[in-house]
């Protein structure tokens, strides 16, 4: 009997092993000085996963990078491994004692035998592209070393990319654009056509329409596309980042601190302006956005009304959250019962909107009816 409890419990084992063969190995949650202990009785480096149980990206590469046998033989030769969930147990002191590093996930740190960092990367990357990150970093391209040799190779082109490299993969952004603005701030705008410069200031630019290359970005788009550039793409993201200028307006006039925007709202309106007439996808629903938005600064309801029956005419108006607060704003300051009715009407054949959202702007409109015929008796 204990023969076959004893051969069972080799072949539990010798599973177990299987299970784990090829992939990194992990020690799970462990205490940090018993990391620490088994790195330097190896002569290893450490590499720490600091992950969330929520995290997806941390979950993808737990499931499709790390348990690959080319990743494992890297992995395992270089270093001494853990994972840390970094909500609770170990995790949360390991946090506490780096907190400073670690403020997005999945967070990727390399230490020595005394804890001190030489390498950080946030976020997900593919295998080949996550090997390549790690072995970068040990080569010395890595925030850490590169900080302190920074005022030495400011002015070089090839310490400046690898610098930004490191630091947009270490999720240094404040950082990045410091370092990048002080170089690319000695050329010319037209330096932007050339791709070593884009590479260094798109991160920076494409997400700020007040910054001064945005325009210059606007009005050059078939020049990046000749460059490499993929024009689809590159629009997406301008017309997403001027969506979210947008709505800053539309969250300040919710919040009711308009004394915050007041002195420079209009200026900004006319800017935006002006750019929003620039052949961009997306751009000409941005407007509609911002023209919204200028009538409800305003406190202008029927004008507001005017701009979006043209709109709504013309059947331009999806499903989005701004456009429904719109209706909200409408439905309950129009003081003429016909534009309510056909605002109700409009709403209640909006097949792309979800059932309970129409519903309730819908009861809203019949409430503000009710209230204006009373108003009239």
């Amino acid at each position: 009997m204990k023969r076959v409890l004893l051969l069972l419990l080799f072949s539990i084992a010798g599973v177990w092993v299987l299970g784990q063969e090829g992939g990194t190995v992990f020690m799970d949650n462990e205490p940090w000085d018993m990391v620490i202990k088994k790195a330097r009785q190896e002569n290893k480096l450490i590499f720490v996963d600091c992950y969330t149980v929520w995290c997806g990206p941390c979950n993808k590469l737990s499931k499709e990078v790390f348990p690959q046998r080319e990743m494992g033989d890297f992995m395992n030769e270089k270093f001494v491994c853990v994972k840390y969930d970094i909500e609770k147990g170990e995790g949360a002191k390991f946090k506490e004692k780096y907190a400073n590093e670690i403020s997005a996930y999945p967070t990727l740190l390399v230490l020595d035998t005394e804890g001190d960092l030489i390498h950080r990367l946030v976020g997900y990357q593919p295998m080949k592209s996550l090997r390549e990150a790690i072995q970068r970093g040990l080569d010395g391209i890595n925030v850490y070393d590169m900080r302190e040799s920074y005022s030495q190779h400011k002015n070089e082109r090839t310490f400046i990319k690898n610098y930004l490299w490191a630091l947009r993969n270490a999720n240094m952004m404040e950082e990045y654009k410091k370092v990048a603005r002080s170089y690319t701030s000695q050329f010319s705008m037209d330096s932007l056509l050339t791709m070593d410069f884009w590479e260094m200031i798109n991160p920076i630019v494409v997400n700020d329409p007040y910054c001064k290359e945005y325009p210059f970005i606007l009005e050059h788009l078939g020049n990046l596309q000749m460059l490499g550039v993929e024009r689809y793409a590159l629009e997406e993201e301008l017309n997403f980042y001027m969506m979210i200028t947008i709505n800053k307006f539309y969250t300040t006039l919710l919040s009711g601190h308009l004394e915050d925007i007041q002195n420079v709202f209009k200026d900004r309106v006319v800017y935006l302006q002006s750019l929003l007439k620039l052949p961009v996808k997306g751009f000409s629903v941005r407007q509609i956005e911002l023209a919204a938005i200028e009538c409800m600064f305003d406190n202008d309801v029927d004008k507001l009304y005017e701009r979006l029956h043209v709109f709504m005419d013309c059947d331009m108006l999806g499903e989005n959250y701004f456009y429904r607060e719109v209706f909200v704003y409408l439905l309950k300051n129009l003081r003429d019962k016909n534009k309510v009715e056909e605002c109700i009407d409009y709403i209640q054949n909006r097949s792309n909107w979800q059932e309970f959202q129409v519903k309730e702007l819908v009861a809203l409109g019949h409430k503000c009816l009710e209230q204006l015929s009373k108003e009239e008796k």
